[in-house]
């Protein structure tokens, strides 16, 4: 979709992957779930920082940088003009916390709760990678039984 990208219209976009492979989906085959995926690789990349991060900070290269550098399956890339890179991400997603003003305190001990539980339920909860165009058949393959994958 962005391959040949013109780089002088002030545009810029970044992908889960190049435009020869696929990219992951992730969270799969969490029965509690329907054994559907709740995301991807690239996705959980840059809403985690967008979620943590000071986006008054943060530029458009470093959150691009991060997602390179956390997705596995698949090589994140990017099109347009090169000088939007420097750009916080302020510019483009708010920066609030939240609308109700609440405490940073309270986010803190949110975030601590939230993270002691992902630690304690990470073996259960993660589920699996899967390439995106496999994913139906991984979602067909968990709803059949055992026995039709035996033979």
């Amino acid at each position: 979709m962005f391959f040949d990208f013109p780089k002088n219209q002030s545009l810029y976009a970044i992908t889960a992957s190049a435009p020869n492979e696929s990219s992951f989906a992730e969270f799969c085959g969490l029965a509690k779930y329907g054994g559907t995926c709740l995301s991807n690789q690239f996705a959980q990349s840059w809403m985690k920082q967008s979620d943590d991060g000071d986006l008054q900070k943060i530029t458009i290269k470093e959150q691009f940088e991060n997602s390179k550098k956390k997705v596995k399956g698949s090589h994140v890339q990017q099109y347009g003009d090169p000088s939007l890179i420097t750009m916080r991400l302020s510019e483009f997603q708010s920066f609030h916390k939240s609308i109700g003003e609440i405490p940073d305190e309270m986010f803190d001990i949110l975030d601590r709760l939230m993270d002691r539980e992902q630690r304690r339920n990470s073996d259960v909860e993660s589920g699996i990678s899967v390439p995106q165009p496999d994913v139906h058949l991984m979602y067909m393959k968990q709803r059949s039984t055992n026995e039709e994958f035996e033979t």
